[in-house]
């Protein structure tokens, strides 16, 4: 399971997609993966659940807030019957140019 952020540099108010691989998708395990950023302010930010498709893939976009700028960590979480699946990864978010 894996999860991508592209690309790994952004300026802010522009689009950041995030992509996911290898999720599970079996009669035990839910259809959707939750995703929370974590920006350097300290703040969490919830998006909503991303579908898997039947490939076992997902994409969801994010776009980061005028103020944000530094590292933001993504967390991605699919939950199953007797055990949970995490990936992470990390991109960085500049000031406007």
């Amino acid at each position: 399971m894996s999860v991508t952020a592209s690309p790994r540099t952004q300026h802010v108010l522009v689009p950041v997609r995030l992509r996911g691989a290898h999720w599970k998708v079996t009669a035990g395990c839910a259809r959707v993966v939750r995703l929370v950023l974590r920006p350097t302010s300290g703040d969490t930010v919830r998006l909503r659940a991303a579908r898997v498709r039947a490939d076992g893939t997902f994409a969801a976009a994010w776009t980061p807030p005028r103020y944000t700028s530094g590292a933001v960590h993504v967390v991605a979480a699919q939950i199953c019957r007797t055990r949970s699946y995490l990936a992470a990864t990390s991109f960085l978010v500049l000031p406007t140019p």
